[in-house]
Protein backbone atom coordinates (compact mmCIF):
# COMPACT_ATOMS: atom_id res chain seq x y z
CA UNK A 1 0.00 0.00 0.00
CA UNK A 2 1.30 3.53 -1.06
CA UNK A 3 -0.06 6.72 0.82
CA UNK A 4 0.55 9.80 -0.96
CA UNK A 5 1.57 12.44 1.54
CA UNK A 6 0.41 16.23 0.97
CA UNK A 7 0.53 19.30 2.70
CA UNK A 8 3.59 19.88 4.99
CA UNK A 9 7.66 19.04 3.14
CA UNK A 10 10.49 20.70 5.03
CA UNK A 11 12.00 17.36 6.07
CA UNK A 12 12.64 18.47 9.65
CA UNK A 13 10.55 15.65 11.20
CA UNK A 14 9.28 18.30 13.91
CA UNK A 15 12.85 19.17 15.28
CA UNK A 16 12.19 22.15 18.16
CA UNK A 17 15.12 24.40 16.12
CA UNK A 18 15.15 23.06 12.34
CA UNK A 19 14.43 26.93 11.10
CA UNK A 20 12.51 25.97 7.95
CA UNK A 21 9.83 28.46 8.84
CA UNK A 22 7.09 25.55 8.95
CA UNK A 23 5.91 26.11 12.22
CA UNK A 24 6.42 23.01 13.26
CA UNK A 25 8.35 24.53 15.91
CA UNK A 26 5.64 26.54 17.45
CA UNK A 27 3.72 23.49 18.68
CA UNK A 28 6.19 20.51 18.32
CA UNK A 29 3.86 18.34 15.96
CA UNK A 30 4.30 18.11 12.55
CA UNK A 31 0.68 16.91 10.87
CA UNK A 32 0.48 15.86 7.94
CA UNK A 33 -2.32 14.24 5.89
CA UNK A 34 -1.84 10.95 4.47
CA UNK A 35 -4.72 9.61 1.60
CA UNK A 36 -4.53 5.88 0.45
CA UNK A 37 -5.30 4.49 -2.64
CA UNK A 38 -9.40 4.77 -2.27
CA UNK A 39 -8.80 8.27 -1.58
CA UNK A 40 -9.28 8.34 1.72
CA UNK A 41 -7.71 10.37 4.40
CA UNK A 42 -6.30 10.58 7.67
CA UNK A 43 -4.27 12.88 9.58
CA UNK A 44 -1.36 11.78 11.45
CA UNK A 45 0.90 12.97 13.71
CA UNK A 46 4.74 12.45 12.88
CA UNK A 47 6.40 11.53 15.79
CA UNK A 48 10.21 10.55 14.34
CA UNK A 49 12.58 9.87 11.88
CA UNK A 50 15.09 7.75 10.98
CA UNK A 51 17.32 6.89 8.13
CA UNK A 52 18.75 3.05 7.35
CA UNK A 53 20.41 2.30 4.39
CA UNK A 54 19.74 5.72 2.49
CA UNK A 55 16.01 5.87 3.01
CA UNK A 56 13.99 7.83 5.37
CA UNK A 57 11.53 6.37 7.72
CA UNK A 58 8.42 8.17 9.28
CA UNK A 59 7.32 7.05 12.67
CA UNK A 60 3.67 8.08 12.75
CA UNK A 61 0.27 8.30 14.93
CA UNK A 62 -2.85 8.74 13.84
CA UNK A 63 -3.92 12.18 15.04
CA UNK A 64 -6.88 11.28 16.81
CA UNK A 65 -5.07 8.35 19.07
CA UNK A 66 -2.06 11.02 19.61
CA UNK A 67 -3.62 11.37 22.99
CA UNK A 68 -4.19 8.22 24.64
CA UNK A 69 -2.11 6.13 26.82
CA UNK A 70 -1.22 3.22 24.31
CA UNK A 71 -1.48 4.19 20.88
CA UNK A 72 -0.04 2.36 17.32
CA UNK A 73 2.53 3.38 15.44
CA UNK A 74 2.57 3.35 11.74
CA UNK A 75 5.82 3.40 9.90
CA UNK A 76 6.52 4.20 6.79
CA UNK A 77 9.37 4.52 4.23
CA UNK A 78 9.79 7.50 2.10
CA UNK A 79 9.80 6.99 -1.55
CA UNK A 80 10.16 9.60 -4.75
CA UNK A 81 8.24 8.44 -7.91
CA UNK A 82 9.48 11.35 -10.29
CA UNK A 83 8.28 14.35 -8.88
CA UNK A 84 5.75 12.75 -6.29
CA UNK A 85 6.71 11.75 -2.36
CA UNK A 86 4.95 8.80 -1.18
CA UNK A 87 4.92 6.94 2.14
CA UNK A 88 5.49 3.18 1.61
CA UNK A 89 4.74 0.24 3.39
CA UNK A 90 8.03 -1.72 4.65
CA UNK A 91 7.09 -5.14 2.94
CA UNK A 92 10.64 -6.58 4.17
CA UNK A 93 10.71 -8.09 7.05
CA UNK A 94 14.38 -7.40 8.44
CA UNK A 95 14.36 -4.18 7.22
CA UNK A 96 10.80 -3.18 9.55
CA UNK A 97 12.40 -4.66 12.36
CA UNK A 98 15.75 -2.68 12.32
CA UNK A 99 13.80 0.55 11.36
CA UNK A 100 11.86 -0.94 14.78
CA UNK A 101 14.96 -0.80 16.80
CA UNK A 102 16.55 2.23 15.52
CA UNK A 103 13.32 4.19 15.95
CA UNK A 104 13.17 2.70 19.63
CA UNK A 105 16.49 3.86 20.99
CA UNK A 106 15.91 7.07 19.59
CA UNK A 107 12.72 7.51 21.06
CA UNK A 108 14.39 6.44 24.08
CA UNK A 109 17.46 8.88 23.68
CA UNK A 110 15.25 11.88 23.14
CA UNK A 111 13.23 11.10 26.48
CA UNK A 112 9.82 10.85 24.01
CA UNK A 113 6.24 10.71 25.13
CA UNK A 114 6.52 7.64 22.89
CA UNK A 115 7.48 4.18 23.54
CA UNK A 116 7.52 1.35 21.18
CA UNK A 117 6.67 -1.61 22.81
CA UNK A 118 7.88 -5.08 22.00
CA UNK A 119 11.09 -4.37 20.05
CA UNK A 120 13.62 -7.41 20.84
CA UNK A 121 17.30 -7.02 19.58
CA UNK A 122 18.22 -10.03 18.42
CA UNK A 123 22.00 -9.62 18.72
Amino acid sequence: MDEHMHGHDCGCCGDDDCGCGCGCEENGEEIITLFDDDGNQSNYIIVDGVEYNGKVYLALVAEEEADQDECEFLILRADQDGDEELLTTIEDENEFNEVMKLLDAKLEEDDSDYEIEGVVDED
